[in-house]
């Protein structure tokens, strides 16, 4: 009997390594990074070999979605993007431009590379904001056809880089 149960324990214990390398398969990486989907977030772990320093970035599976300490940023693909608008879980619609106090109040870098395109198309947005959110629509100027983002999984992505030790850095590097 003790016998059984301790073959059904390996067995356990197989599965439960199994459910969790299958939750964090690695994603193909550059050399030197390491990158795991987690729940269609990919998180990209980056080491210094000189100064042993590790850093992360997260952005959703696609790339139209970024993670700075403080923000989600969304990419829209116009250009135009000051006017745009967003509505979270079919909520009001809101000016994102309105959000800049909170955003800059938490050390969120919003400016993009330059006069021509000043958001880089990217519409942030407070991370206080989306705690628990499933979708965020924007629409990135009058006219423009609204685009719907999924955010599930994102503060599972959070929560395994902070298990990680690993700071979680602007995507792009700003």
């Amino acid at each position: 009997m003790l016998l059984l149960w301790g073959n059904n324990m390996v067995r356990c214990a197989f599965l439960c390594l199994l459910a969790v390398t299958v939750l964090t398969l690695p994603v193909p990486a550059s050399a030197g990074a390491r990158r795991y989907a987690l729940d269609g977030w990919v998180l990209t772990v980056r080491e210094d070999a000189f100064s042993g320093e590790r850093r992360c970035d997260l952005r959703g599976r696609d790339g139209t979605m970024l993670y700075q300490p403080g923000a989600v940023g969304l990419k829209t693909g116009d250009r135009d993007t000051l006017d745009a608008l967003y509505r979270i879980d079919g909520g009001p619609a809101l000016h994102w431009r309105d959000r800049y106090p909170v955003l800059f109040a938490t050390g969120v870098v919003v400016e993009g590379s330059g006069l021509a395109d000043p958001t880089d198309r990217i519409v942030w947005l407070p991370e206080a904001e989306l705690h628990g959110a499933q979708t965020v629509m924007v629409r990135a100027h009058p006219g423009a056809r609204p685009r719907t983002f999924r955010l599930g999984g994102i503060d599972t992505a959070i929560a395994a880089a902070a298990r990680m030790r690993c700071p979680i850095v602007r995507t792009d590097g700003r």
